[in-house]
């Protein structure tokens, strides 16, 4: 939702963002695996479609009291761009230690973050 008509600060954005974190964190939860060892629908996760749609649940007057997690297998498409993405994201070393090792457990720690 590209709303620049609302400031960041206002109650109807801190809304909108609340909506959609709750949205994300309703996937996170859900679908959160090894997609080494457990089938996660990682098109549909990365999908546009996808995205568009999760954002249209959300109502701009009106609080969700219960979100679950969506349905993104549905958006998968025969496209591997997501998947090349996810790959290269898992390439990369975050700036912390202990994700540097669960990310990439052959690296040495970065010794500002113990």
């Amino acid at each position: 939702m590209n709303r620049p008509d609302i400031s960041p600060q206002s109650p109807v954005n801190v809304h909108l963002m609340a909506e959609a974190m709750k949205r994300g964190f309703a996937d996170f939860s859900a679908f959160i695996a090894d997609p080494g060892f457990v089938e996660v629908p990682l098109q549909g996760l990365f999908s546009p479609d996808y995205a568009r749609a999760r954002a249209a649940e959300i109502q701009p007057d009106a609080i969700s009291p219960k979100v679950v997690a969506g349905e993104p297998a549905k958006y998968g498409s025969g496209s591997t761009t997501a998947l090349a993405l996810a790959r290269l994201w898992r390439l990369w070393s975050p700036p912390c230690s202990c994700l540097c090792r669960a990310w990439r457990p052959n690296t040495s720690p970065i010794p500002a973050c113990r």
